[in-house]
């Protein structure tokens, strides 16, 4: 329950950061666009004026909303570490796209201001000139249409248009961003992990190399020491052979045959001294 109620808060903050940015480019574009109608002669700002009142005073709440949900943006919420690094990369990828868009915004209301400025400076003139010449153009001070008012709309709608499709640009850029910045760091761990992975494996493979040399010595040790006792059973078994033969002769031939049993005798002691074959 509350892993996913962090999870559900931090995927809420950041729609609505995203949605704070874009909606920021946009207040933006609409002030450029005053600011194009402001430029225009045949067009009275009085309207205007009040209109951008609105759109600053919009694009101010929305910056300060976006701060308050910057300020408490969740990194934690009971998720891995690799999440908490993931949600803090998030977070100050929104941070510089908010401050970005902030000051965009800033800088395309001065240029309106230093543009209301010079209008003023125009109609006060041009006033001034008229009223000396005895004419007044009622339609350059009350905003009357014509074909160049027209054209001059015209203009700003496709401005709006390229703005918005700037911000959408941007939002993007930022989105890709941030996952490749995941990505990178899942490649990271996943090298880690491969390379705990191949050490743990050498590891092993030295020591199953070492135990089947060990293995491998202790059978040949083993073969030779079996044929070691094979040989001295057989030596055992003509030793008792020719114990038995000469018992035998004696019984048979008495001392008479003590010359015969005597050269047995040697050939078996002969035979017993002799070094035994190498296995």
């Amino acid at each position: 329950g509350g892993s996913f109620s962090g999870v559900s808060a931090y995927e809420d903050d950041k729609k609505a950061l995203e949605t704070a940015v874009k909606q920021i480019q946009q207040h933006g574009a609409d002030i450029r666009r005053e600011t194009n109608m402001l430029n225009n002669t045949a067009f009275s700002f009085n309207g205007d004026k009040s209109r951008v009142q609105d759109i600053v005073k919009a694009a101010k709440a929305t910056m300060e909303e976006a701060k308050s949900r910057l300020e408490a943006f969740p990194t934690s919420g009971g998720v891995s570490t690799s999440e908490q690094h993931g949600r803090r990369l998030t977070r100050d990828k929104l941070t510089e796209s908010l401050m970005n868009a902030s000051k965009r915004f800033e800088a395309n209301f001065q240029v309106y201001q230093a543009a209301e400025a010079a209008r003023l400076q125009r109609d006060v003139a041009a006033a001034q000139m008229a009223t000396a010449n005895g004419t007044v153009d009622l339609r350059g001070l009350e905003g009357g249409k014509g074909p160049q008012l027209e054209q001059q709309q015209q203009l700003d709608v496709s401005q709006a248009e390229v703005d918005l499709h700037s911000a959408s640009v941007d939002e993007y850029n930022i989105a890709a961003q941030i996952r490749l910045d995941t990505f990178s760091r899942h490649v990271s761990e996943q090298e880690v992990t491969i390379t705990s992975i191949e050490d743990e494996m050498g590891r092993t493979a030295q020591t199953t190399e070492r135990a089947t040399e060990q293995v491998t010595q202790a059978s040949s040790h083993q073969r030779t020491g079996t044929k070691m006792l094979y040989w001295l059973l057989l030596l055992a078994a003509v030793i008792a052979g020719a114990l038995i033969v000469i018992v035998v002769l004696n019984t048979c031939n008495g001392f008479a045959t003590a010359p015969a049993a005597a050269n047995a005798v040697d050939v078996v002691a002969s035979f017993s001294k002799s070094p035994l074959p190498r296995v």
